[in-house]
């Protein structure tokens, strides 16, 4: 909370005022996060491209908390306490792409889309590769449907 304070340019008095314990502020990071994440969920499989677009693009708009969150133990806290959200999220949203997927490979796809979709790979493609974040985008969709379109594939068969 101390480091908190002091990055945040405020007295640690001040941080307890607004968030009385470390849990407080956790949640409520976790809660700028997930409005900052907001974009209208896909509802077919071509809207997977546009969708990751826009909320890569509202994260940057709010990079310097998205990356503050991949410093230390405090934003891996942050980052995991979204995670339930995310998963159902990602979840319903996949079922209604690619209906008739069983449970547990519905659960593969949606830990492999998590991933592909998370800040961290949006960081890697920009500040690693060197590839712009809308191009990085495409790229996470495109495997995303890669993935769903093979998994379908094989319910088929």
């Amino acid at each position: 909370m101390a480091e908190v304070a002091e990055l945040a340019g405020v007295s640690l008095r001040t941080l307890y005022r607004y968030f009385p314990n470390r849990q407080d502020l956790i949640d409520a990071l976790a809660s700028v996060a997930d409005q900052v994440a907001e974009v209208p969920l896909p509802q077919q499989l071509d809207d997977l491209e546009p969708w990751l677009v826009q909320a890569w693009r509202n994260l940057l708009d709010e990079e310097a908390l998205i990356r503050s969150q991949h410093l230390g133990p405090g934003g891996a806290e942050v980052r995991r306490a979204r995670i339930p959200f995310y998963r159902a999220v990602t979840t319903d949203v996949l079922r209604l792409l690619r209906p008739g997927l069983s449970e547990a490979r519905l659960a593969d796809i949606v830990d492999v889309a998590l991933v592909l979709t998370s800040s961290a790979v949006l960081f890697e493609f920009t500040d690693v590769l060197e590839i712009p974040a809308d191009r990085g985008a495409e790229l996470a969709a495109g495997a995303i449907r890669t993935l769903l379109e093979v998994a379908q594939l094989s319910v088929k068969y």
